[in-house]
């Protein structure tokens, strides 16, 4: 192990410890048991990413930029093209009917952005519920695209030249709030269960950053 990864290890199992956070005792002790095996693995890079994260993430400066440089690094540790994050909205006509658009993203340079495509300005649940109906259950939502037996989901990935996908829930203070997702645009990569774990520590430290913020800007108001 490098030195920077032992010291990254050693911030995210100071994180573990120190965080008031959403995970329970037996999901802080199945991540340091990941950490423990997983050292000399693929996956030492992709938590060592996700460690730096968290110290980025527990300051104060702009969320965009932040979550641009959060991005660039798990994107690279995990080999992906795309990492994103969508937030939830709620229109008036259509009261209880979540939408989510896409607010922050890093992309490779081979590959197209899709920050400012229209169509993930406003992802409704009534358009893709089986995505959405797992996101509610706090699931991970991931697959091979051209397995997607949803025609419309599966076109809508297309779109964006997405081979495989992983996309991940957000729930601030127990209410569904975006999710964050990774694409590949280069190969059908299949997602183990170590690199699912790795990148759910990453949405729980995004979600208690935007806590943090939500009560931020409440005591400042």
């Amino acid at each position: 192990m490098s030195r920077n990864q032992k010291e990254g290890f050693d911030q995210l199992i100071k994180w573990l410890q120190d965080s008031e956070s959403t995970l329970t005792p037996s999901q802080k002790q199945q991540i340091l048991e990941l950490i423990g095996t997983k050292v000399r693995q693929p996956h030492a890079e992709l938590l060592n990413a996700v460690a730096k994260a968290s110290v980025t993430l527990s300051g104060s400066a702009d969320d965009i930029e932040d979550l641009f440089h959060v991005f660039s690094m798990v994107g690279e540790a995990a080999e992906v093209d795309r990492v994103y994050f969508f937030k939830n909205y709620e229109v008036n006509s259509e009261p209880g009917v979540v939408y989510s658009r896409q607010v922050a993203e890093w992309v490779r340079d081979s590959v197209s952005s899709q920050l400012e495509n229209e169509l993930l300005q406003s992802l409704s649940q009534s358009d893709y519920p089986g995505m959405y109906n797992l996101f509610a259950k706090g699931e991970p939502f991931k697959a091979i695209v051209a397995d997607i037996e949803d025609a419309k989901l599966r076109k809508l990935f297309q779109s964006q030249d997405i081979l495989s996908i992983l996309q991940l829930p957000l729930f601030v203070d127990g209410r569904f709030y975006g999710f964050i997702g990774f694409d590949d645009c280069t190969h059908e990569k299949k997602w183990t269960t170590g690199e699912i774990s790795a990148l759910e520590i990453l949405a729980v430290q995004l979600t208690q950053r935007f806590e943090t913020k939500i009560v931020r800007e409440q005591l400042e108001n």
